[in-house]
């Protein structure tokens, strides 16, 4: 699974210069993952991404998965913010219906590795889209996804 992380764990077109920007505008970011913290610290460090991000927030630490609020609350903790100041990045169903029924903004992320691609559609975000040069976003949170390199 390590080797998997650090190996074939790629980021989307355009994540770089998306963050980047995101940066340059002073925009507070997270992860909020349901992958382990030592898998996140792989990929972060392989795909030289730790600089981006304030903070990060694992299923696992907190010991509720995405189905139940408590990591998207503890990431609105962190920054002191209002739901309504957040944006979400999700490729999970179940984690884009939480999101969506605390009042926080979603942005879809559609993967051809994930299940349920047509549901999350049903969902609607406030934002989907497949890649980071689509979009250029003001956010305050985010949930960073992954694309395999296969």
């Amino acid at each position: 699974m390590i080797v998997f992380y650090k190996t074939s764990v790629k980021c989307k077109s355009g994540v770089y210069e998306f963050l980047d920007f995101l940066k340059k505008s002073n925009i507070k970011m997270c992860i909020a993952s349901a992958t382990a913290t030592n898998l996140i610290d792989i990929v972060l460090d392989a795909c030289n991404l730790r600089g981006y991000f304030d903070k990060i927030f694992s299923c696992g630490d907190i010991g509720k998965g995405k189905e139940c609020p408590d990591i998207f609350l503890i990431a609105k903790d962190y920054f002191d913010v209002d739901v309504s100041e957040i944006c979400v990045f999700e490729d999970s169903l179940v984690a884009l219906q939480t999101v969506k029924s605390l009042g926080m903004q979603t942005v879809g992320i559609f993967d051809k590795f994930n299940y349920n691609q047509d549901e999350i559609k049903a969902v609607r975000c406030d934002i989907e889209f497949t890649n980071y040069y689509e979009e250029k976003l003001l956010l305050q949170g985010i949930d960073f996804v992954f694309e395999r390199n296969i």
